[in-house]
């Protein structure tokens, strides 16, 4: 059963053109679901929203964060705090995530700051695979949280 859901994977466009956009629950089981329809859709609409000019994209949990910093939430990548509580952004995710995640992450982020070039964007990270921290693109400063540094 595992293969044919691979299968089907590799066909995400065709997937997504018949998937709901909206659903009761989103459970992030292996790095397969990395590759979901939900993941692409939400790298889609980051190119149409609005970066300030400073951006702090951080994996520390807050409930109380300002327009400034954004929640990073592997597959999906930054998340504005308007939509931290929105389908699919709410999924249920394991505490201890593959790499897949995380480099769905980092090509959410690298979606963000292409079509916001402008924005300054800092990225803190909880300890990524050194093969997502690869894909973050060049002008965004990296530190991992707890430690201060420009190369993760």
């Amino acid at each position: 059963m595992l293969d044919g859901y691979r299968r089907l994977l590799d066909h995400g466009e065709q997937l997504a053109a018949t998937d709901p956009v909206s659903k009761d629950a989103f459970f992030y089981l292996s790095g397969d679901s990395a590759h979901r329809p939900e993941v692409a859709r939400h790298h889609d609409r980051l190119t149409r929203l609005d970066t300030p000019e400073h951006l702090l994209v951080t994996a520390a949990e807050s409930t109380d964060r300002p327009d400034s910093c954004w929640l990073l939430r592997p597959p999906f990548g930054p998340v504005p705090p308007a939509l931290v509580d929105v389908y699919p952004l709410t999924a249920e995710t394991p505490d201890r995530l593959g790499a897949p995640a995380y480099r769905q992450a980092a090509r959410g982020l690298r979606r963000l700051v292409e079509t916001n070039p402008d924005t300054d964007v800092t990225l803190h990270h909880d300890g990524w695979p050194t093969t997502a921290l690869e894909l973050v693109p060049e002008p965004v400063t990296v530190e991992r949280l707890g430690r201060q540094s420009n190369n993760g």
